[in-house]
């Protein structure tokens, strides 16, 4: 399949290599590239993404290039958003990117954005299929977190397409246990970020505030994190520190919602705001 990877930050830099490592024929765009500065593919800061990456341009199975690849038979939008401000523009990048395109497209937005922009672009764009695919990776872990995720959740409105999904993800799902694919409506996949990202820094929040309290009372909290995590219901994985990334897509999210529903939301910001970065619990 030929698809057009949009957004060459770390999201689509990744995202590309996996697919052309898949057999897919990528077209990778973005309006900032420039041919002499290299997209984010550095090993020191996510390990093998530039040697996947450079193993797919020698194959020719990634190919840059300096206009939309509209003539894709799927576009993969991957814009990385870093903060609320930066909502807008994205959207403005990606309306552009999305003039010309083939009818009947099918179009993934990856891109962290607000509830309510696939439908935005629907109404834009009629004549494309919109699916919202949650970006799930993490600085350092990003090969790991796209060829072997724990779950792909996809915001469908077009039941036939699932077929089409399956197909795209069975080489990076196949060996999972459980429902791998979690097919619901966009709207709801759009929730699934914000939720996930609000509820991570919920649980930051209350690693800080009891950090603080472990730190007064004499505790390690180095020992109190072994403790906590060797627990199964919060798990090794557990986030109890603010990072940089994730701290800042946690926040981007955190934010949003804080301006939308306030109440525990704000709660949240106010605490994870009121330590240095990286917390109290290291």
């Amino acid at each position: 399949m030929k698809i057009g990877v949009v957004g060459l930050g770390h999201l689509g830099t990744v995202t590309a290599a996996c697919l052309a490592e898949a057999g897919h024929e990528v077209v990778a765009y973005d309006p900032h590239y420039d041919v002499h500065i290299h997209p984010f593919r550095d090993d020191a800061k996510d390990p093998g993404v530039a040697h996947l990456w450079a193993e797919g341009e020698r194959r020719e199975a990634i190919r840059v290039v300096h206009s939309p690849p509209v003539d894709s038979d799927l576009i993969w939008l991957c814009f990385n958003v870093d903060s609320v401000e930066e909502y807008e523009p994205t959207i403005r990048k990606i309306e552009h990117s999305l003039g010309g395109a083939k009818p009947g497209t099918m179009v993934i937005v990856s891109s962290p954005l607000p509830v309510g922009t696939t439908a935005r672009l629907d109404g834009r764009f009629p004549h494309l299929r919109f699916v919202v695919q949650p970006e799930n990776l993490r600085m350092g872990r990003g090969l790991m977190g796209f060829k072997s995720p724990d779950r792909v959740v996809l915001g469908i409105s077009i039941p036939n397409d699932r077929a089409m999904l399956v197909e795209l993800f069975r080489p990076f799902v196949v060996g999972n246990s459980g429902e791998a694919l979690l097919f619901m409506g966009r709207e709801s996949a759009e929730c699934v970020k914000h939720g996930l990202n609000a509820f991570l820094a919920a649980t930051v929040a209350f690693a800080n505030e009891y950090g603080k309290f472990c730190l007064e009372h004499g505790a390690n909290t180095g020992d109190v994190v072994r403790g906590l995590k060797s627990d199964s219901r919060i798990g090794p994985r557990a986030y109890l520190a603010y990072g940089d990334p994730p701290g800042q897509h946690l926040s981007r999210d955190v934010d949003f919602l804080a301006g939308i529903a306030g109440g525990i939301f704000d709660a949240v910001k106010v605490s994870n705001e009121s330590f240095t970065t990286g917390g109290v619990v290291r």
